[in-house]
């Protein structure tokens, strides 16, 4: 009985996953017929042009962005919630092809759940019912930070992208507290509700490199 109910929900999961993939690959016609085809300068290089924003009610916030990712390299999609680092998703890139990244932010129930998906891979994390009260309550002062929302970013694929930061303004430091117990808000930079990074596993590498560094001179 147990193995036919993990089965079942295993094949919802799949069928989800289908079902926002099929979306996404309909964004992709929809988007170029209305604003047009990426602008790829150079091929060696990550492009990133946002794209779409649907941000009027924070029980459901959907967000996309435009891709070329280049060829080559290993990448992570690395995701925080409440100023933590919470995990990432790899993928590979043997040639440099475009893509879309979504990210779609939906009140279920009392929990705040975040799928993020890209062409060929999908991942929901729940950000929990303290997430999901606290940005309910406060959604008119978060602000958003979106990555190449004023003009399409040319970046080196050395280099981690903030794609997405949804912050907090320090009058609501309390709050947050409250909402993120496990996370210290000493200074506002902390104040991170939600965050996504884009980069190859060697920047992400070399970045933890040099925390550890800066972290054994401090003592």
């Amino acid at each position: 009985m147990i193995g036919c109910v993990i089965i079942i929900l295993m094949l919802v999961w799949l069928l989800r996953d289908h079902l926002e993939l099929s979306e996404l690959k309909s964004d992709i016609v929809r988007l170029e017929s209305s604003v047009g085809v990426l602008d790829v300068v150079d091929p060696s290089r990550l492009h990133i042009k946002f794209s779409e924003v649907d941000a009027a009610s924070p029980d459901d916030v959907k967000l996309i962005w435009r891709l070329w990712i280049p060829g080559g390299e290993n990448w992570r999609l690395t995701h925080g919630i409440g100023g933590s680092r919470s995990g990432y998703s790899g993928f590979s890139s043997s040639d440099g092809r475009p893509q879309l990244l979504s990210v779609r932010m939906i009140r279920e129930d009392s929990d705040c759940v975040i799928h993020v998906v890209t062409v060929g891979s999908t991942f929901p994390m729940n950000g929990g019912k303290n997430m999901a009260s606290f940005v309910t309550a406060h959604w008119d002062s978060l602000v958003l930070e979106i990555a190449g929302k004023e003009s399409q970013l040319d970046m080196s694929s050395d280099q981690i992208t903030d794609v997405l930061r949804i912050g907090a303004p320090k009058s609501l430091r309390d709050e947050f507290q409250k909402a993120f117990p496990n996370r210290r808000s000493d200074d506002d930079a902390a104040l991170t509700v939600f965050q996504l990074r884009l980069g190859t596993e060697q920047s992400f590498v070399n970045e933890e490199a040099e925390l550890a560094e800066a972290k054994a001179g401090n003592q």
